[in-house]
């Protein structure tokens, strides 16, 4: 037979190498455009959103959640990769419901700094105009927000059920709830500068609870707790070990990861 005519050989794809958040990034997008259109596709069919819906909601997307570092999906990345290695199974099991959970993190992120920016009037965000202060979007942006907190949802119902399911979304809604609570507390900080006893309220112990509520349980937390979840480690003492150790470390000051990046 012919060489030109032999069969070929698929090219067997080399693994990812997860440890290098250089190479990382970019294989974080090629999935980040598989779970968006897959949202955008579902929500297309199921509520017969027209086209310019579709294109509103996929715009949407593209500019708030892809961008940043990704150090929070890569932790929960990095945390599946040692927890399978302890147990002594193959990454390969679990990858894709890592990657997955890597998102849902990151797209949370999206969702607190779209509303994040709007409470503040911030200007910029990753270099570019925040996404209310787009052409168009306005107040819209909080609606957004909402949006993408359901895409998260919808991204855990689709790829997980059983005991996994349920862990996951007691987590996501808990630590949810947490960051809300620390975001309060620090536009009430916010709204008390140049008042009469601010320094009597406003001490170390208050703005340590700032930085525990608000960025704490999802940065450091929730990329940790997700991973040994989908590692099937779902035993409530577990996942407390998890978040004592987790949340004494985003509270140390000036953490690279207590930022909004």
């Amino acid at each position: 037979m012919p060489a030109s005519a032999r069969p070929k050989k698929k090219m067997k794809k080399d693994p990812v190498d997860w440890r290098d958040s250089k190479a990382a990034r970019p294989e974080m997008e090629k999935y980040y455009k598989e779970f968006a259109k897959g949202f955008v596709d579902y929500v297309a069919t199921t509520y017969e959103w027209p086209d310019v819906g579709v294109d509103r909601m996929t715009r949407m997307l593209d500019y708030t959640v892809p961008g940043g570092k990704y150090n929070r999906g890569l932790l929960c990345i990095w945390t599946a990769i040692d927890t399978c290695k302890m147990k002594g199974i193959e990454f390969a099991t679990v990858e894709k419901q890592s990657i997955v959970l890597a998102w849902c993190v990151e797209i949370l992120q999206a969702c607190f700094l779209v509303s994040d920016d709007v409470m503040d009037s911030s200007v910029t965000r990753r270099g570019k105009p925040c996404w209310y202060k787009v052409e168009g979007v306005g107040l819209d942006a909080v609606n957004d927000a909402l949006i993408l907190e359901s895409f998260l949802f919808w991204l855990i119902e689709k790829y997980f059920d059983g005991k996994q399911y349920v862990a996951l979304m007691k987590l996501f809604h808990d630590v949810s709830l947490k960051t809300q609570m620390g975001q309060m507390l620090d536009t009430m900080s916010e709204k008390a500068k140049g008042k009469k006893g601010i320094f009597e309220t406003f001490n170390m112990k208050y703005y340590t609870r700032i930085i525990k509520y608000k960025t704490a349980f999802y940065s450091f937390y929730l990329p940790a707790a997700s991973a040994l979840i989908a590692c099937g480690l779902t035993a409530p003492a577990t996942l407390k070990a998890c978040e004592e150790i987790c949340v004494a470390m985003g509270t140390l000051p000036c953490h690279p990861m207590n930022s909004n990046a």
